[in-house]
């Protein structure tokens, strides 16, 4: 398994795209570069949660475009209108309730994850191993030591959580420490160390939150709508717009947009700032060829199946293969692999070496001999 080196991990040049947005040169580079799309990014997601709260009026006027009977219906600026003034009226209430979620949901976020996830605390009999190897990375960057937990499952795996650098913890698989060298184990340990000191961690449970209410949003708009529309229409004393129809439609049509774009601005800061804890992880331990033995090991059996997705979004590893890799949380482990070969000077492992023929290693003269002797 380790001894893969063929054209899949073969490194490619950078696309056209990338050179234009930000040339990288490089270790340092490669994560300034990984930073500012990485705010690109959030200020987009954030930008997303806009839209919501008009398509929202739009599709509540829509509902509501009536006209009693023997009246003219009102028109499509009418109740273009009509909407840009419920959308006033409304945003500022889903804006304010989406920063409460967020708060609410960063008070407690460790809590929650370690609930969720069923992790307790490293047993003694290991802790001291693991501390030997996150202890001293700490100390090179003046962090707080971050708690360490052990989660009980066979696949090999990792993930940060908590609020801040001083709220932080660590979360261990058995499979992990089973399967890993100390090499190994320690680029694993210093890649979410980068997550928490880099403050990935707070970022991407900020952009979950936030994308979770705007899809929370679109989900109660998709349960819901089908009955609002056939109570709509069977009012007996009035008559439905037509352009209330038109209202109605393009309202919905912008949430189910925004959710969708909400949740690719979401995966794709999370596929961002992997990368950029992958070049933390070299900053900190100088081994990018263990950190790549690392990701071959884990890159077919670290999923981890019972975790709710929001925890496996977090997880050192968890790539989506194929046309569903556009939703994936993680890069692919080939693409993570390539950007430490070509930007932080990583080598692939080497297959082991075939037995030698000692009678053909001796040439010529070596089977002369035998048959003389």
């Amino acid at each position: 398994m380790l001894a893969r080196s063929g054209p899949r991990y073969r490194p490619r040049p950078a696309s056209a795209s990338d050179r234009a947005m930000t040339p990288v040169f490089g270790l340092y580079s490669h994560i300034r570069s990984n930073l500012i799309r990485s705010g690109v990014l959030m200020f987009a997601l954030v930008a997303v949660s806009v839209p919501v709260a008009f398509g929202l009026a739009m599709v509540w006027t829509g509902l509501h475009a009536f006209a009693p009977s023997g009246s003219d219906a009102p028109g499509l600026d009418e109740l273009f209108d009509l909407a840009r003034i419920n959308a006033h009226a409304f945003a500022p209430w889903f804006l304010g309730g989406m920063i409460a979620w967020v708060i609410l949901a960063m008070s407690f976020a460790r809590k929650l994850i370690d609930g969720a996830s069923g992790a307790v605390a490293l047993p003694a009999e290991r802790h001291a191993y693991v501390l030997s190897l996150v202890e001293p990375l700490c100390i090179s960057r003046g962090m707080s030591t971050p708690v360490l937990n052990l989660l009980d499952d066979s696949a090999p795996n990792a993930f940060a959580s908590g609020f801040d650098k001083d709220n932080a913890a660590i979360t261990l698989t058995t499979g992990l420490l089973d399967l890993l060298d100390r090499d190994e184990l320690e680029c694993v340990l210093a890649h979410e160390l980068t997550h928490i000191r880099n403050a990935d961690v707070t970022l991407m449970f900020t952009a979950t939150v936030i994308g979770g209410w705007i899809e929370f949003w679109g989900d109660l708009l998709r349960q819901n709508l089908n009955a609002a529309v056939n109570l709509a229409f069977s009012q007996r004393r009035e008559k439905q717009s037509a352009a209330g129809v038109v209202i109605l439609a393009l309202g919905a049509m912008i949430m189910i947009i925004a959710a969708i774009l909400s949740r690719m601005f979401r995966l794709a800061i999370s596929r961002r700032r992997e990368f950029l804890a992958d070049a933390g992880a070299v900053e900190l331990t100088k081994n990018p060829d263990a950190l790549i033995r690392a990701l071959l090991k884990l890159e077919t059996s670290a999923k981890l199946d019972q975790m709710p997705t929001a925890i496996q979004q977090m997880c050192f590893c968890n790539p989506v293969e194929g046309f569903l890799g556009l939703f994936s949380t993680h890069p692919p482990v080939a693409d993570r692999v390539e950007a430490l070969v070509q930007y932080a000077g990583g080598r692939l492992p080497q297959s082991a070496p075939e037995p030698i023929d000692q009678e053909a290693a001796a040439g010529p003269w070596g089977q002369r001999l035998n048959k003389t002797a």
